[in-house]
């Protein structure tokens, strides 16, 4: 059974385990927790993400106080490949966003 991921303190604490291009390793143990809240960080897009890419664009997708589910949608309607999770993942490791809970 996969851990539940809900807040940015409990991802801080097992992100440490892998590197940005382990979003497999990372979801095959983990699940971030589909209500918990993406906040932007300011880290601007084209810093985190310096060429144009199918990632950019589902990264350029989200937005302030969406939730996973929502962007895990939004990501599987950019992209076929789009995995559960991994994009966020990987936009948490960028710092891009951090993960809040639904009830702060």
């Amino acid at each position: 059974m996969k851990q539940l991921i809900s807040t940015q303190e409990e991802f801080e604490n097992v992100a440490i385990q892998f590197n940005y291009s382990d979003y497999r390793d990372f979801t095959k143990r983990y699940k971030i927790c589909p209500a918990s809240i993406l906040k932007l960080t300011g880290l601007d897009i084209d810093i985190a993400w310096t060429r144009e890419s199918r990632r950019k664009e589902i990264m350029s997708a989200i937005r302030d106080n969406m939730n996973v589910s929502e962007m895990n949608k939004k990501a599987s309607e950019i992209s076929n490949h789009a995995e559960e999770d991994a994009d966020i993942f990987m936009a948490l490791r960028k710092r891009y966003i951090s993960l809040g809970t639904s009830y702060q």
